[in-house]
């Protein structure tokens, strides 16, 4: 078994815009940060989160 995980799905570091829809509150600031579940492929065996 291959404990290779370099088949991953790339990251997208780079900041992207986002549609607003409605207005956004003007006390509103700060940055929105979203971190998801990794794709992993393991010999051969694609793995996936539980959720």
């Amino acid at each position: 078994m291959s404990t290779d995980f370099s088949n991953n799905a790339e990251e997208s570091p780079e900041p992207r815009k986002a549609e607003v829809k409605g207005c956004i509150p003007s006390w509103l600031q700060g940055t929105l940060l979203r971190n998801g579940p990794g794709i992993f492929s393991l010999g051969g065996h694609q793995l996936q989160p539980l959720v």
